[in-house]
Protein backbone atom coordinates (compact mmCIF):
# COMPACT_ATOMS: atom_id res chain seq x y z
CA UNK A 1 0.00 0.00 0.00
CA UNK A 2 1.05 3.14 -0.57
CA UNK A 3 0.66 6.77 1.09
CA UNK A 4 -0.11 9.48 -0.88
CA UNK A 5 0.35 13.47 0.75
CA UNK A 6 -2.27 15.61 -1.61
CA UNK A 7 -1.66 19.56 -1.22
CA UNK A 8 -4.56 21.90 -2.35
CA UNK A 9 -2.06 24.73 -3.53
CA UNK A 10 -4.97 26.58 -5.39
CA UNK A 11 -5.95 29.24 -2.73
CA UNK A 12 -5.73 32.53 -4.07
CA UNK A 13 -5.48 34.36 -0.39
CA UNK A 14 -7.59 37.54 -1.36
CA UNK A 15 -8.22 38.11 2.18
CA UNK A 16 -4.16 38.11 2.76
CA UNK A 17 -3.98 41.36 0.40
CA UNK A 18 -0.44 40.14 -0.69
CA UNK A 19 -1.56 41.79 -4.14
CA UNK A 20 -2.74 38.94 -5.96
CA UNK A 21 -0.17 36.20 -5.32
CA UNK A 22 -1.30 32.92 -3.48
CA UNK A 23 -0.60 33.05 -0.07
CA UNK A 24 1.02 29.02 0.04
CA UNK A 25 3.57 31.24 -2.56
CA UNK A 26 4.21 34.11 -0.30
CA UNK A 27 7.39 33.94 1.87
CA UNK A 28 8.74 33.49 4.96
CA UNK A 29 11.82 33.51 6.30
CA UNK A 30 13.37 33.57 3.02
CA UNK A 31 11.36 30.74 1.73
CA UNK A 32 7.84 30.29 -0.07
CA UNK A 33 5.22 28.80 2.07
CA UNK A 34 4.84 25.41 -0.44
CA UNK A 35 8.24 24.87 0.45
CA UNK A 36 7.68 24.36 4.16
CA UNK A 37 4.84 22.01 3.72
CA UNK A 38 6.93 19.78 0.87
CA UNK A 39 9.62 19.43 3.06
CA UNK A 40 7.40 18.41 6.08
CA UNK A 41 5.43 15.31 3.61
CA UNK A 42 9.31 14.70 2.21
CA UNK A 43 10.71 14.05 5.75
CA UNK A 44 7.63 11.97 6.55
CA UNK A 45 8.33 8.37 6.90
CA UNK A 46 4.73 7.27 6.19
CA UNK A 47 4.55 9.23 2.75
CA UNK A 48 5.50 7.45 -0.44
CA UNK A 49 4.60 10.29 -3.01
CA UNK A 50 3.32 13.74 -3.09
CA UNK A 51 0.74 14.98 -5.23
CA UNK A 52 -0.16 18.51 -5.39
CA UNK A 53 -3.02 20.75 -7.02
CA UNK A 54 -1.73 24.15 -8.17
CA UNK A 55 -3.34 27.04 -9.78
CA UNK A 56 -2.88 26.55 -13.45
CA UNK A 57 -0.82 30.25 -13.47
CA UNK A 58 1.82 29.52 -11.07
CA UNK A 59 2.42 25.47 -11.96
CA UNK A 60 6.09 27.08 -13.73
CA UNK A 61 6.91 28.98 -10.83
CA UNK A 62 6.05 25.77 -8.64
CA UNK A 63 8.35 23.49 -10.98
CA UNK A 64 11.12 26.32 -10.43
CA UNK A 65 11.35 26.61 -6.69
CA UNK A 66 10.77 22.94 -6.22
CA UNK A 67 14.56 22.94 -8.12
CA UNK A 68 15.56 25.56 -6.35
CA UNK A 69 15.06 24.38 -3.22
CA UNK A 70 14.82 20.35 -3.15
CA UNK A 71 17.21 17.69 -4.78
CA UNK A 72 14.42 14.99 -5.81
CA UNK A 73 12.86 14.24 -8.92
CA UNK A 74 10.06 15.38 -10.15
CA UNK A 75 7.32 14.46 -12.81
CA UNK A 76 4.72 16.74 -14.22
CA UNK A 77 1.49 14.85 -14.81
CA UNK A 78 0.17 11.28 -13.92
CA UNK A 79 2.10 8.05 -13.49
CA UNK A 80 5.35 6.18 -11.90
CA UNK A 81 8.58 7.76 -12.17
CA UNK A 82 11.99 7.28 -10.49
CA UNK A 83 13.15 8.80 -7.43
CA UNK A 84 15.55 9.05 -4.20
CA UNK A 85 15.07 6.07 -2.06
CA UNK A 86 15.43 8.19 0.92
CA UNK A 87 12.48 10.76 -0.26
CA UNK A 88 9.20 10.59 -1.82
CA UNK A 89 8.38 11.50 -5.26
CA UNK A 90 6.38 14.70 -6.23
CA UNK A 91 3.60 14.81 -8.83
CA UNK A 92 1.77 18.07 -10.63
Amino acid sequence: MSNVALIFAGGTGKRMHAGGVPKQFLELYGKPIIIYTLEKFENHDYIDSIVISCLDGYIEKLWKLCAKFHEISYHKGKGHRPRRRDRPGIDL
